[in-house]
Parts: structure tokens; sequence; C-alpha cells
């Protein structure tokens, strides 16, 4: 069919679109796509801030649900629970825990529905707003295709990835979704003649937008968007108001929007830059190309352009690199040329203002990293509508030559399947750590993070040589982030040359990793643990005080702790601290080796096989857990299983070196003296013989 001026241009999304029967099919429309997209993100796993956020988060886990323990949830991750963070995106994180736990997936779950729900609202919002009165009824009759047609781009655009995907960006998602619901109220609200109608429409709009404030605080530019409505899209420009007067207008809102910013952020908005790798002239003056890269991301999403950290130039002067005063220039030049046209194409006007404002927050004096992909997810909304509109403006001027319409058409689907296609590519880099920090670390070679997490992802999996090597890449590449964090690479050094008993080695890494950052908890307790293993136990004391004085809620320093009062004969503090461990981030059953180790000591050696079978369901591959059960099964002349472990052991270390073994185990998990080594050994060398 074609498309032409006698039907308005409409698009066929479906026929009559006005009817509420055909509403419903174009939102059903919607969620297949949307599923269909992000079909594959919902066996995708945890990645980056996800862990600090919301796997080592104690304040969202919990069992119970009552108001006092959801609440704790507000503090976001603060474990002195003092300040509020994000209440409304943290709030979902917990209620999440409650029925998940861990499991990523009812999480992912969570954000595609989310997801799905802001692309309903954008359909109609974008619907509602193509018939504000100062368009003068322009779109009126093309409102419905060209709303679902923008919608649709938007929530398939491979951009939206990293928002959706990525669960921590949530908080994004929750943002989006709430500032468009805020705008689609005051919308409402604005052109009801109901007065109690327009009363409640505005109590909607009022929470939505606090709801949004709460979930991520870049929607603290919603009152001036709202304003920007009112003069665009309802009122239009007073014709006493020229452009010379809007220009200024426009310059008056980019200072509100800084006052605000300041009042919010106050003195830590400057002390923020203290620990990134530029300054705030150089941040200003580098948001401006990222914007454009935003915007060719936008129009033209290839999978080999997109990732989740970028290796970004800095602009160190206004003609270094030359593409500074460019991106400088057109970014200017669009908002004036937005308010120059504002009268005459209000809705082409209002897109990209909105893009522009609600990239400022993130995207101007904050010293946050200078590009994520998630940033867009609010700020592109309006982004589509230009294009859609100079689509169906393409058909319309063609409207006489059918083949031409019927290509233009085409092109359009051809569009929406590839960047779909290119989503769900994009989800199945994110399945897990390994392909996520592979695809990063080809497209940032020279960037200091991505080799960093690929060196933990290959330490997870064993594969122990390409971690090495990707650690030492890590040490030589750029740190985009943070000045300082390399410490956690020198840190993983230090773990690696531990588990390798290159203890020298490993002290060096974690002595670097306390002059990158002095104040990690994880550090300390990797010394103390060191100290512990040369039997150096003051030290190994004093390091592990410290660490929990830095950071009292992470078991394994009281799992430190509790080795330390086993070298020293006290299985009772040893039972304590490990029971207390439990209840702490990061236990994950570790306690169970702790309380078996203990019950040893005390000479109870059925509850101590009790906590090592446990420890071994848990990690069926340790091989120290088959040790202390060798020497119990032998103890409890238990033949029969005595035989299968041991076998389980010998396979389980291969080629590797039995006395090497033996004494990695005496001296990191052994708590008793040297003849427990020589039962395992005896117990193991009488399997051999029979």
């Amino acid at each position: 069919m074609k498309i032409e001026r006698a039907d308005g241009f409409d698009l066929h999304w479906p026929h009559s679109p006005e009817t509420f029967r055909h509403r419903v099919v174009a939102l059903i429309g919607l969620f297949v796509a949307v599923l269909v997209v992000y079909a594959n993100s919902f066996w995708g796993e945890f990645h980056l801030d996800d862990f600090g956020n919301i796997v080592n988060n104690i304040n969202i886990q919990g069992d119970g649900l009552t108001w006092e323990e959801l609440s704790r949830s507000f503090h976001g991750t603060d474990a002195s629970e003092r300040g509020i963070d994000r209440p409304a995106a943290f709030l979902t994180f917990a209620l999440n825990y409650r029925f998940h736990g861990l499991d990523p997936f009812g999480y992912h779950l969570v954000n595609v529905f989310l997801h799905y729900a802001a692309s309903v609202v954008l359909y109609l919002l974008l619907l509602t707003c193509l018939r504000l009165p100062a368009l003068g009824g322009r779109y009126a009759d093309v409102a419905p295709g060209l709303a679902l047609l923008a919608a649709f781009m938007w929530a398939i655009h491979p951009i939206q990835v990293t928002a959706v995907t990525y669960v921590v960006q949530r908080m994004a998602v929750m943002a989006g979704l709430f500032y468009l619901l805020a705008m689609l109220f005051f919308a409402k609200a604005r052109t009801t003649v109901d007065s109690g109608s327009a009363a409640v429409y505005g109590g909607l709009c009022l929470v939505s937008g606090v709801l949004a404030f709460l979930s991520k605080e870049n929607a603290v530019t919603l009152p001036i968007t709202l304003v920007l409505m009112e003069i665009l899209l309802i009122r239009g420009w007073p014709r006493y108001v020229g452009s010379r007067t809007a220009v200024w207008i426009l310059a008056g809102v980019v200072v509100l929007l800084a006052m605000l910013l300041w009042l919010i952020l106050g003195a830590n908005l400057l002390a923020g830059y203290d620990i990134r790798p530029f300054t705030l002239p150089e941040r200003l003056l580098t948001q401006p190309r990222v914007w454009l890269f935003y915007v060719r991301l936008l129009l033209y999403p290839t999978p080999d352009r997109m990732t989740l950290l970028y290796d970004f130039e800095i602009s160190e002067t206004i003609l270094v690199p030359w593409s500074t005063l460019p991106a400088l220039t057109i970014l200017a030049g669009s908002a004036v040329l937005a308010v120059w046209a504002s009268r005459r194409w209000p809705m082409v006007a209002f897109s990209i203002l909105f893009f522009l404002l609600n990239h400022l927050t993130e995207g101007s004096i904050i010293p946050l990293e200078m590009v994520f992909e998630h940033r867009n997810y609010l700020p592109s909304a309006f982004f589509f509508v230009p294009v859609v509109i100079i689509v169906v403006r393409f058909l319309d001027y063609f409207s006489y030559r059918p083949v031409l319409q019927l290509l233009g058409a085409a092109a359009v689907v051809v569009v929406l399947i590839a960047n779909g296609h290119t989503s769900h590519d994009r989800n199945r880099i994110f399945r897990n750590e390994l392909s996520l920090w592979e695809d990063n670390v080809r497209k940032s070679e020279h960037l200091h993070r991505p080799h960093h997490n690929l060196s933990k992802a290959y330490m997870v999996t064993g594969r122990f040589t390409e971690a090495l090597r990707e650690m030492e890449r890590a040490l030589e590449a750029r740190a985009a982030g943070r000045k300082h964090q390399k410490y956690k690479t020198h840190y993983n050094l230090g773990r690696y040359y531990m588990m390798a008993n290159d203890l020298e080695k490993a002290l060096e890494h974690l002595e670097k990793s306390l002059d990158y950052e002095p104040g990690y908890a994880g550090t300390y307790n990797s010394i103390a643990r060191i100290r512990l293993y040369e039997d150096r136990i003051p030290e190994a004391l004093e390091m592990t005080r410290e660490a929990i004085r830095r950071n009292p809620h992470a078991a394994d320093h009281r799992h430190t702790l509790a080795l330390i009062a086993l070298r020293l004969g006290n299985p009772d503090r040893a039972l304590r601290e490990a029971l207390t461990s439990r209840q702490l981030i990061g236990d994950q059953g570790n306690s169970e080796f702790i309380l078996g180790e203990a019950f040893r000591q005390k000479g109870k050696l059925n509850q101590a096989r009790l906590h090592f079978e446990r420890y071994q369901a848990l990690f069926p591959d340790h091989r120290s857990v088959r040790l202390a059960l060798i020497e119990i099964y032998s103890l409890t002349e238990q033949n029969g299983i005595l035989k299968q472990t041991v076998r389980e052991f010998l396979a389980s270390i291969g080629s590797a070196d039995l006395q090497e073994v033996l004494n990695d185990y005496d001296l990191k998990y052994n708590s008793m003296d040297r003849a427990r080594i020589d039962t395992i050994d005896r117990a193991i060398q009488q399997m051999l013989c029979e």
C-alpha cells in the first residue's frame, strides 16, 4: 500500500491506529521486538560495577521483606548507612535479591521488563507530543506511525544494550522510564479540559519526577524539559520573543542547570578531579567530541565501533586534537540553530534541545569518566523523531513513484532488522566475563581496565599463563578512569604469586598496590596471609586488624583472623570468627573449611568431616579439602571412601609433584603440626600400593 497525502502519509503500522485494539497491537509489536532482541541477555553474568553495587553490597542483601530490612537498600553501597543514594533503584536490587539471590537471570528479566515499559511510555509520549497545540496539527494524522516507528528505533537500538543488559545500569533505565512518564503526565495535565483530571495528572507528574531523581540524579533536568515542552510544544514561542532573546534564555538554562548541580554535589564536585587523569577544562573540551561520537553511534551503530570501555583521546587544548574546535562549533551551532528554528519546526527543535540538555549532567562539569554508552538512554529518547519525520517526508515527496516509496520503506525495515541484530549480537558479548573483556581488549587495546578485567576472567577459568600476560599488559596500558586504578592489578599480581608460592614477589606487588591506594583493605588482608605463612604472627594479626578496620563487612578478613587463631592453637576463637563470617559479604561457604579445621584441632573428627564435606560439595576442585578428608577417613578407617577420595585427589593434581602439593597445603591450610602431613602422605602411599 502506498504512503501518500490522501491518507496523511500514515505508515500503516497498523491501519486505523486510532482504535484501542490497534494500539494494543502496536504495544504487542513493541513487546515482541524487545523480547526477541534481548532474549539472549537473560543468561548474562554480572560485570564491572555490578559487583560493588549488587554482588558485594550488604545493604541490598537479606531475607526479609519488612520495611526496616528493605529500607537499608536506600543507603546504596554505603556500609555505614548514613547517606541516601538512588534509593528507588537500589530498592529494586534488594527485591531482586529476595527472590533471586545472586542469580543474574532475575535481574536481567526485570531490566528487560523496565526497558519495555520505557518503550511503551515513549510511544505514548510521542503520540501525545505530536498532537500538542503548538504544532498546529502538523503531525496529527501521521502521529501514530511516527510515534511507533521512533519508539521502535529507540527500543531496539544497539546503544541501549549497556543500559539494559549491564545490570547495574537499571539506574539509567529507571530514571529514563520515570522521566518520560513525568513528561507524559505533564502533557496530559496541560491539555485536558477537566480540572480534576488535570490535578491527578499533575500529581502523577510530580511523583514520577521524584522517582526519576531517586533512581539517578541526571533526572535533575526534568523541570527544564517541562518548561521547554510548555514553550515549544504547548504554547509556542510568544511573538514578542525573538531569536536573540531565545538564545539568552538557552544560556540561562545552562547556568541554572550548573547551579542545580553545584547545589546537589557541592564542594565534592571539584574534589572528584583529584582521582581523574584529566582536569575540569580538559573534560569540558573533550565532551563535545564525545557527544558527536554518540551521534555517530546513534546514526551508524556497527558492532566494531561499540564496546563497554572506550579509549577516548583527551582534548588538551582547543586545538589538540584538531577535532576539538569543530566539535565545539557544531555543538554550539546545533543549540543556536534549534532555538532559531523553534518557531517553524518546534518538534525538531525540541528533539535537538532534549538531546543536548539531557547530556549536560553527565557530559559537562561532573568528574565522571569520559564515555559510556548508557548515558544516551534518556537523551536519545527524542533523537529519532526528526529522523522519522525526514523518512515520512521522503515518502511523501515520492508519492508519485511507488517504486521509490517501496524502496524507502524497505530501507527502514532493513535498518530496524540490522539494528536489532546488532543489539542481539552485543548481548552475546555480555554473556560472560571472558567474551566481554576479550572483545573490549580488541577494541581498546591501549586501555588499562579491559586488560585488567580480562586477566581476572582468565584467573577464574584457570588460564593462569594468559592471566599473567594480561596483568603485565594492564600495567603498561593507560589508566583512563582513575589515576590510581593500577593498584588493583598489582593486588591481583600479588594474589597470583601467592598462589604460585613466590611470596617475595607477591609481597613486592602488594606493597606497590598500597603505594597506589593506601586504603584498600584487601591488600592488608593479603599481606596478613603472607605473614601468617611465614609464621610472623604479630605482623599478620596487625595487618588483619587493619583490613577489618577499613572494611568490617568482608568475610575474607574474618577468615584470616580465624586462621591466625588456629595457628595460635585457639580453635574456639576460630569457630566464632568463622560463624561471624557466614553473615558477611563474600563468605560463599569458605567458612565451612575453617569450621572443619577448628573441629579437627579440637579432635572432633565427625564434626570436622561434616564441614569439610560441605565445603567439598561447594568447591569440588579444591585440592586441600580432599587432603583434609583423606586424613580424617584414614584416622576413622573409612577405607572405601578413602580409596575413592585418593583416586579423585590424584586425578585432580595430574602430573603435579605430590610433595609440592602437600607442602602447599602445609603452608596455607594446615593448622596443626607436620605429623598431619605425614599421616596424609602414608594414607595416599598405602592406597597406591593396593
